[in-house]
């Protein structure tokens, strides 16, 4: 008969509760037996106690079980569970290794008895201590969720609910075929934040880890149609890395610093911000997460802020003819996190001449719409802000007066502004791209002006801003331009997709130059050295000084866009060949489109500028990555004399270089702040913020949700999933990234199928490269889709239908 071992209440149990801790061995054993224990003592859910059945038992008494079973159920659907005694333990929780099979409603006796005897066997072994766990399935399921009370990954002290409210399942998640929203909340009283359903499900998390007396924790749940909670499973969480000593302790502190610092941001409102609430992205305007990673070290942080964030983005947006916010911090630094002040970003891109308080509404109305849709916080210069003249300005407008209340007048100026702003940047974009050339020729004359290589890396520095940095923002400035109008020229019927498509693939960009200059190569019409020369200064992580060269490594990065082998190389562009036509509508016609949203040119040269903007932002993206490399060169040197590897310059910042280059900072200083920061970094590690936030109560609590994907192209692949690959790894599948700057341009030369990102949108440099190449691509999918991509095996990407499913 099925058995039901005798369940003995610990001895400090009353009235439901544990009053004193118990060891997480009392409680925690298999599968069933755990359940069977915590059932008494846990009021807020639900527990099947179900039927244990014993190997020993069912080979002797096999019919008899089946027979108990079925007159138990009454044709019940039941799940047949395994609960063996190698799994949920708490050196290898086996998840997923062992069958489980659910059985319909009026299902014959044999039906079961096949599912029993296959989860027996799908153990491996003959022992008769092993078990089989038989319960009532729930069929009529409106949430399920599976919560951690740690991070998996790290230790760190947040509890971690993966919710589906979708599928109508009990096991989408656990599948990982299931569209979860993932939350995470910080230790301490987090029954008491988040959603209500969010609030039910901790209730029954406090109250197994109270009975457990563990706080390492792996439980599914659900929630029936009648909104009852249902706990089905608890086993020991493994962690990949247990916490240090007090690592819970620093952890708990940078929350609390982070959630003081946006307390403080809303009773304080800046003046110059006009007093708006804050609003804080990670992946607003300059893309920080993008561009240097969600935890950068250091040296990067400090080199993107010298470089575009401190002064760079409020000095082009100034001389392009939008407000002045020189001396305002875009970037901010939140526990080693980088964070884009968005009412800063939103008010940079408000015409100069606008008054204060139409700004203030417009300013006020866009961070309200983010409030409501804070996934747009990506691309909040295409959904969000009106920066410019396109092909559907008038229509922006009308929806932007009537949000924000503003006078007809104020319709007008704007209008009138817009225009003003983006016929001067259609006018000044080759003389910026000519800025670009000189910043190369002046930072090749500096390699023989300076020996000393700190001499050097401070010079490169101070002039870095002046002669590359605001003349790549302006090229940026003018390829947003050029993407704006190409995508309102897509949805006002001058162009399609397809033409679009085909016209950014036949664009002379520096990597198709890179492309051809690679078969060259391979013709003997270009010599290997000057090759490597030209392209090694390229790096994939371009603010880290810790990541080679191209040229560090040539043969690994450089040598697969010469071989035959290489797809892209062996089939390069004739960089002499005209451009695929942009417009589908007959010239004129564009033209007189252009006329009447004011801006007085042709189809021809709007086609020309397209092209001139989207090349000369790519060329001013290479000869910046160019400076940056160099000055990482410079300063990997200046460390190898003083005993840093180039792990340690990575934890520098620039104020480190100028101290060394005054002779007020020693190297033993220098060694002290190095570990100082190495500290500080690992709580950074473990620390989990938000991609956007504006209240306190948003560090401690948030779900990291499904963003909303930039798809390029109109192509789609299959394949093998393929995440953050090396160069020296096989490449033919789809590949799955964080994100990638343009040291990751050796991608192109392997056959890579498809590529999609966690971070990045429709103006990232990926995004360009994709497009250019033919790649499908999906760019910004968002934490949860990304997390399970990383978890798949193979996937389907089609861009045309805008899906990414996981295959297996």
């Amino acid at each position: 008969m099925a058995e039901e071992p005798r369940c003995s209440q610990p001895a400090n149990y009353w009235g439901g509760l544990v009053i004193s801790t118990a060891k997480t061995g009392d409680l925690l054993s298999t599968k069933a037996l755990t359940l069977r224990r915590l059932a008494p003592l846990i009021a807020s859910a639900t527990i099947d106690r179900g039927h244990i059945i014993s190997r020993g038992n069912w080979r002797t008494r096999g019919p008899i079980v089946v027979g108990f079973l079925a007159a138990e159920y009454q044709g019940s659907a039941l799940i047949v569970r395994s609960s063996a005694t190698g799994e949920d333990t708490e050196t290898s929780s086996a998840a997923g290794k062992y069958d489980s099979f659910a059985i319909p409603e009026q299902a014959a006796p044999d039906v079961l008895q096949a599912a029993i005897d296959q989860v027996f066997s799908s153990y491996g072994d003959d022992r008769d201590d092993s078990y089989v766990f038989v319960q009532r399935y729930i069929a009529a399921v409106s949430a399920a969720a599976v919560v951690t009370t740690r991070v998996a990954a790290t230790g760190a002290p947040y509890y971690v609910l993966a919710v589906d409210e979708v599928s109508g399942t009990s096991d989408a998640i656990t599948s990982g075929r299931g569209p979860a929203e993932t939350w995470y909340l910080a230790h301490g009283r987090p029954e008491t934040i988040g959603p209500p359903l969010v609030r039910q499900l901790m209730r029954t998390v406090e109250a197994v880890e109270n009975a457990t007396g563990s706080d390492q924790l792996d439980l599914e749940l659900l929630l029936d149609t009648d909104r009852r909670t249902h706990l089905l499973q608890v086993r020991p969480l493994v962690l990949r890395q247990p916490p240090p000593p007090d690592a819970d302790r620093a952890v708990r502190r940078a929350v609390d610093t982070c959630a003081y610092r946006l307390e403080a941001e809303r009773r304080n409102g800046q003046p110059a911000l006009l007093g708006l609430a804050p609003w804080f992205s990670n992946m607003a305007d300059w893309n920080p997460a993008e561009m240097i990673g969600q935890r950068p070290r250091p040296l990067a942080m400090s080199l993107y802020r010298e470089v575009i964030t401190n002064r760079t983005w409020a000095i082009q947006r100034a001389q392009y003819g939008y407000r002045d916010l020189c001396g305002i911090e875009l970037l901010h630094d939140f526990a080693g996190q980088p964070y884009i002040d968005v009412r800063a970003s939103l008010l940079s891109f408000i015409p100069a001449r606008l008054p204060f308080a139409a700004a203030r509404r417009i300013v006020g109305i866009q961070l309200e719409q983010l409030a409501a849709e804070p996934h747009l916080h990506d691309r909040i210069e295409f959904d969000v802000a009106t920066t410019a003249t396109t092909f559907d300005l008038d229509e922006r407008l009308d929806t932007l007066t009537a949000a924000a209340g503003l006078l007809q007048t104020h319709r007008a100026e704007l209008r009138a502004a817009l225009t003003a702003i983006t016929a001067a940047g259609l006018g000044r974009v080759d003389r910026d791209a000519r800025q670009v050339g000189l910043a190369a020729l002046h930072r090749i004359a500096c390699r023989n002006r300076f020996v000393n290589p700190l001499h050097r890396a401070d010079y490169l520095l101070r002039e870095i801003q002046t002669s590359i940095a605001v003349p790549f923002a302006h090229t940026a400035r003018a390829a947003f331009l050029a993407t704006a109008l190409t995508r309102t020229a897509v949805t006002a019927g001058l162009a399609s997709t397809t033409s679009v498509e085909q016209f950014m693939q036949s664009l002379s960009t520096v990597s198709a130059q890179l492309r051809a200059d690679g078969a060259a190569v391979a013709d003997g019409t270009l010599d290997w050295e000057t090759f490597v020369q030209t392209y090694g200064h390229l790096r994939p992580g371009t603010y880290d000084p810790a990541v080679p060269r191209y040229g560090d490594a040539p043969e690994l990065y450089l040598r697969p866009f010469v071989t035959s082998a290489s797809p892209l190389a062996a089939t390069a562009l004739d960089l002499g060949q005209p451009s695929s036509p942009l417009f589908t509508a007959d010239p004129q016609t564009v033209t007189s489109a252009l006329t009447r949203i004011g801006l007085n040119l042709d189809a021809t040269a709007l086609t020309g500028f397209i092209r001139s903007a989207i090349t000369a932002r790519e060329l001013g993206k290479f000869e910046l990555s160019a400076w940056i490399s160099d000055i990482l060169t410079c300063l990997q040197t200046v460390g190898e004399s003083l005993g840093h590897t180039p792990d340690d310059v990575a934890f520098w910042r620039l104020r480190d270089v100028r101290g060394l280059r005054a002779g007020s900072l020693s190297a033993a200083q220098l060694r002290d702040r190095v570990e100082v920061r190495r500290e500080r970094y690992a709580v950074t590690q473990r620390l989990h913020l938000p991609a956007t936030m504006a209240d306190p109560l948003d560090v401690r609590c948030f779900a990291t949700g499904h963003g909303q994907p930039t798809y390029v192209g109109t192509g789609s692949a299959a394949g093998l999933v393929k995440v953050a690959p090396q160069p020296d790894d096989d490449l033919d599948g789809i590949v799955v990234l964080t994100s990638a700057d343009p040291g990751f341009e050796w991608l192109f030369s392997r056959r890579v199928r498809g590529i999609i990102t966690l971070y990045g949108g429709a103006n990232s440099h990926l995004a360009v490269r994709c497009a250019e190449a033919g790649v499908p691509a999906a760019m910004g999918v968002g934490q949860t889709i990304y997390d399970q991509l990383t978890r798949a095996r193979s996937v389907h990407l089609n861009c045309a239908s805008q899906t990414i499913d996981i295959v297996s």
